[in-house]
């Protein structure tokens, strides 16, 4: 299965990457804008760390669905982190703090 294999073969080990070395990964390989489609980020507080994802974002070179987990909002300040070209749906913790998904699609996918 070529899928298999793709994983298998670019995707034994996690590594943390820095926006050049993200689209130097990018740039290499079988990536590309059409089979390249989901970007995750573990936030840990949007609120705290939103400012880096808007210069992450504005240094990548591909636009991607972006789905970021432990977002931190409240169903009161989810409608503070939009990002121009992407629309966003939230789904907060209600029952207590932490937690929350959010996911950014970028408008023209």
């Amino acid at each position: 299965n070529p899928d298999n294999n793709f994983i298998q073969t670019n995707y034994n080990k996690t590594e943390y990457n820095l926006d050049d070395d993200f689209n130097e990964f990018i740039r290499c390989d079988r990536i590309t804008d059409t089979n390249l489609s989901i970007l995750h980020i573990n936030a840990r507080s949007l609120n705290k760390n939103f400012y880096k994802l808007e210069i992450m974002l504005s240094r990548l070179q591909l636009k991607f669905t972006i789905v970021v987990t432990e977002t931190w909002l409240n169903e009161t300040t989810e409608d503070f982190f939009n990002i121009p070209g992407y629309n966003l749906y939230c789904k907060s913790r209600t029952e207590k703090t932490g937690g929350g998904v959010a996911l950014y699609k970028y408008s023209s996918i």
